[in-house]
């Protein structure tokens, strides 16, 4: 969830220099990162506190997280005109995504 918040001040910083359009579409995107990491963080705790720990659901939650946010980044990334390597290089998550496929 840091590197999600780390990733949101990134595309608001980068949005500065985009114009009054892209701003708002960019804006939309950290909107949709910010609910759907709430959402995933209470679907993650209630999986952690059900009277059997399912390791499969906990594993297709991540996946699924990590391929929204994969899809999420690639939006900006189109709006911002860079890779989305160049974005996650700046928060250091390149290794990291890498390292899930």
């Amino acid at each position: 969830m840091r590197r999600v918040e780390q990733l949101c001040g990134f595309m608001l910083y980068k949005s500065t220099q985009l114009t009054k359009a892209k701003q708002k579409e960019v804006q939309s995107i950290i909107r949709y990162l910010s609910h759907s990491t709430n959402t995933w963080g209470r679907e993650i705790n209630k999986l952690f506190n059900q009277e059997f720990f399912d390791p499969q659901q906990f594993i297709k939650r991540v996946t699924d997280f990590q391929e929204e946010l994969q899809r999420e980044l690639s939006h900006f990334a189109r709006v911002e005109r860079e890779t989305t390597i160049d974005v996650l290089q700046v928060i250091g998550m390149h290794k990291q995504l890498q390292s899930k496929r």
